[in-house]
């Protein structure tokens, strides 16, 4: 009686978490995008390093501004039946400067999580909003991401 009991319990619980309907908060996958990235991989066994090396212009100031730096990021496939959810772990450590300017600059250090739903042919979006730390307390960089199911790149970098 016990072990049908188990048994009884054990195939309901199959049930109810399959049946569940899925909650996806967060980016949707897109098809394939052809980019011009303004990243490249780091050389080396650092893989998973993006640098970063641009000249940004603001578009409501045209001031323009180097940012340098890395994005370090993680892809992690989670185990789920009949879905290909990611988590996507960004770690930011950059520095934006106003070209011209003698100031040391502003820095961006910043650790995140996304979860994308993706497959082996799409793409997702990933608009990530950073702060400037030590800079104009109205200004954020914004970096758009182009996530796949093996790789993270910067797609776009501006300032808002």
């Amino acid at each position: 009686m016990k072990r049908t009991a188990s048994i009884l319990a054990a195939v309901v619980a199959t049930v109810l978490v399959g049946c569940q309907e899925s909650n996806v908060t967060g980016p949707s996958a897109t098809s394939m995008l052809e980019t011009n990235p303004v990243s490249k991989a780091a050389p080396g066994n650092n893989s998973n390093i993006i640098i970063l090396q641009a000249t940004v212009a603001d578009a409501g100031t045209n001031e323009q501004y180097s940012v340098t730096g890395q994005v370090k990021y993680g892809l992690t496939q989670l185990p789920i039946m009949s879905q290909e959810l990611f988590d996507v772990a960004l770690d930011i450590q950059a520095k934006v400067k106003q070209l011209g300017s003698t100031e040391r600059g502003w820095t961006v250090n910043n650790s995140s999580s996304e979860r994308v739903n993706l497959t082996r042919q799409t793409s997702a979006i990933v608009d990530k909003w950073y702060f400037l730390q030590g800079g104009p307390n109205s200004l954020y960089m914004h970096i758009r991401f182009d996530v796949t199911a093996t790789t993270v790149s910067v797609n776009s970098i501006s300032f808002e």
